[in-house]
């Protein structure tokens, strides 16, 4: 049975081993073993399966899932699969977010980890994590790090029907993060991608932009991201929008994506007319998109709206130029947990979103 010491850690949410091959045993002693006058209701509402490769990652997955709990109470299971590690290791923990109400504590959150490195480790955890998905609640599934080639468990949980959400804009590998996301939406009708909603500003502000005559006659767009290396596998912002107003302005994709001279470039069609789409980067700290500049054809002169990101303290805004006019609006700025739970009680399609992987995994 669990030490009076160990229980006073459980309480406090510190994080406490489990053997691996006793996990669900252990936790319920653990829990069992709480006095009766402070021992938390427990009612949670889903299974919070939660993916990812690197255990840097951990702390900052975790603060977001106490965020998220607090609104959606959830038990989670947090794998870190790290596949192509040399060195063989697995091991298990549990962790507790109890929360004083009325009438007593509730447990929040009940977060169980699998750190697994190694092959034989990561289809071990695998295997260990499908008997603590409770199958009487319902289950959602986020891969942090983008969707991996191989999804075992989320194949054996198909008929739960999870809901699944994943990240673009931070990916391990955004082209297989793409292709993925594509395929699964037949089977997977509740997939959302919490890049899209980052961009949903975005978005707005250039559906307006587009309404004017100034921008009827596209030549050239280019995306400026913030930091010192042009990544492939974090240009998923870029390559969305980018895709977006190809669905959304019917271009045909004539160039796919190619790296040029330190810039990525794509080639696009409308009416005989070449636009030209452009992926550069800039020397700053915040690696998200950071400027977009619109070259159009307006009365036989050339002209350049312009869109970049200012940034003030805890709020941006967008400061929009065009020839010597200035405004600024708002760019509401989320928090991880925020688009977790945005995405996760979303009721309706995301607009476009299909049509736009579709284009994005062909430009790619």
């Amino acid at each position: 049975m669990p030490s009076p010491e160990i229980i006073e850690r459980f309480l406090r949410g510190e994080e406490l081993p489990l053997a691996v091959d006793h996990i669900a045993a252990e936790l319920e002693q653990l829990w069992q073993a709480l006095p009766a006058e402070r021992m938390p209701t427990r009612d949670y509402h889903l299974n919070l399966l939660v993916q990812m490769s690197n255990p840097a990652l951990i702390d900052q997955t975790t603060a977001t899932l106490r965020e998220f709990a607090q609104i959606h109470p959830c038990r989670v299971l947090l794998l870190v699969l790290n596949l192509h590690s040399e060195q063989e290791e697995l091991s298990a923990s549990v962790t507790a977010l109890l929360a004083q109400k009325e009438g007593g504590q509730v447990a929040r959150c009940e977060q169980i980890m699998l750190l697994a490195s190694g092959g034989v480790s990561v289809a071990r955890a695998v295997a260990l994590a499908l008997p603590l998905v409770s199958a009487e609640l319902p289950v959602a599934y986020w891969f942090v790090q983008g969707i991996p080639a191989e999804t075992p468990l989320l194949t054996r949980l198909r008929n739960q029907m999870p809901r699944l959400m994943f990240d673009s804009f931070m990916t391990e590998d955004l082209g297989i993060t793409l292709a993925r996301a594509h395929t699964l939406f037949e089977s997977t009708p509740q997939l959302g991608d919490l890049n899209w909603q980052r961009l949903a500003p975005w978005r707005a502000i250039l559906e307006e932009a587009l309404a004017k005559p100034e921008c009827k006659h596209l030549e050239k767009i280019s995306f400026i991201l913030g930091g010192e290396i042009l990544d492939e596998n974090h240009i998923g912002q870029p390559v969305l929008l980018m895709s977006w107003l190809a669905q959304r302005l019917e271009w045909e994709l004539v160039e796919t994506l190619d790296y040029v001279r330190g810039t990525f470039r794509a080639v696009w069609e409308k009416d005989g007319r070449e636009i030209v789409a452009e992926i550069k980067n800039t020397n700053t700290q915040a690696q998200e998109l950071n400027a977009l500049e619109l070259t159009t054809d307006f009365a036989g002169q050339q002209t350049v709206l312009t869109f970049a990101r200012v940034d003030s303290g805890t709020s941006s805004a967008l400061q929009i130029v065009l020839a010597h006019e200035t405004c600024k609006q708002d760019l509401p700025a989320l928090e991880m947990h925020e688009l977790l739970r945005q995405e996760f009680e979303r009721k309706t399609d995301a607009k476009y979103y299909q049509e736009t992987l579709e284009l994005a995994t062909k430009l790619i």
